[in-house]
């Protein structure tokens, strides 16, 4: 009889058991189950969508601006990020891994998000403009993803960077200012500068923007002509002031004022980034016009060698914000 109520006993304690990692099971699902959503781990830059957007809204209490992702209950929240476009057919964002050498073909595996981000989907903070196609894998766009610390990596490359933009009005780089090659990726690093990118020029490696001035924003990339970016461009604005700091890139000829509109040009014949573009800010603005922004796994991989060279050793270092 002893022996009965003991087993009877065990298997209810398994019973309970099974039945709270049910219900912790259940509840984790419940949590992470919303309609078009995913959760997306991101445990390295490869991980990275096409365009990975972070929104920010951490300004200081009594600022007059809300906190907080998503809608918010604050008036003059002002969480506001925009990707635009001019022509479906032109203006693409696609998380399916392209070749480096040929932009056109797909790889068929290693397949990410167009964009992914942590904005809350369907609110005036996250605009996708109609006329920009956007593909990926799990879904085109995903709403859910893990935070990054994207202040350590723009810490590091300020150290770090094999060029620097910092001087006042535009700075121009066409084809024989290109930086780096395919093998020898290199960093750029833009503060509170306007940097254009035209003729066929090409860059390899990551390019950080960054913005630390308040008000209006003087970080600034433009990209035109047939200019392609090999690897990772990282757009962050340091404001805490209560103003906003807006960071812009703009893709393609319509960043001039010229070439805007319908009838511009064929499928893939503008300005290209082929890797990934990474984006944190509370104000920030995407703009494409005869432009594709593609992922490709290769080049990626490349930039996440050069972080694991240089970064590994000093990471530490800048793990607190300075």
């Amino acid at each position: 009889m002893k022996k009965v109520i003991i087993s009877f006993l065990c298997i209810s304690a398994l019973v309970s058991i099974g039945l709270m990692l049910g219900r912790a099971q259940a509840q984790e699902a419940k949590k992470r189950e919303v309609t078009g959503r995913h959760v997306y781990t991101i445990s390295s830059l490869t991980d990275l969508a096409a365009v990975t957007i972070i929104g920010r809204n951490d300004l200081p209490e009594g600022s007059g601006k809300g906190k907080g992702k998503g809608k918010g209950d604050d008036e003059g929240e002002k969480l506001e990020i925009e990707i635009e476009g001019e022509d479906i057919t032109l203006d693409r964002i696609s998380g399916y891994n392209h070749d480096i050498n040929n932009k056109n073909t797909l790889i068929g595996s290693n397949n990410k998000p167009g964009i992914s981000t942590d904005v809350e989907a369907d609110t005036e903070d996250f605009k996708i403009d109609d006329d920009v196609l956007v593909a990926g894998v799990p879904s085109p766009v995903v709403y859910e993803i893990d935070p990054i610390a994207v202040k350590d990596y723009v810490n590091y490359y300020k150290d770090h960077a094999n060029f620097t933009v910092d001087s006042p009005g535009l700075t121009q780089w066409g084809t024989s200012n290109s930086k780096g090659g395919p093998t020898d990726y290199k960093v750029v690093y833009v503060k509170n500068s306007k940097l254009k990118l035209y003729q066929d020029f090409k860059g390899y490696g990551i390019l950080v923007l960054y913005d630390d001035t308040p008000g209006a924003g003087k970080a600034e990339l433009r990209m035109e002509d047939t200019a392609t970016w090999y690897g990772l461009i990282i757009s962050y604005t340091e404001d805490t002031s209560g103003e906003s700091d807006k960071i812009k890139i703009s893709l393609g000829n319509g960043s001039s004022g010229e070439g805007k509109g319908k009838g511009k040009g064929s499928p893939g014949t503008g300005v290209t980034v082929l890797g990934s573009i990474l984006l944190e800010t509370r104000e920030g603005e995407i703009k494409l016009d005869l432009a594709d922004v593609y992922y490709c796994k290769q080049a990626m991989d490349n930039v996440d060698s050069l972080v694991n060279t240089k970064m590994k050793f000093q990471w530490e270092k800048y793990k607190e914000p300075r």
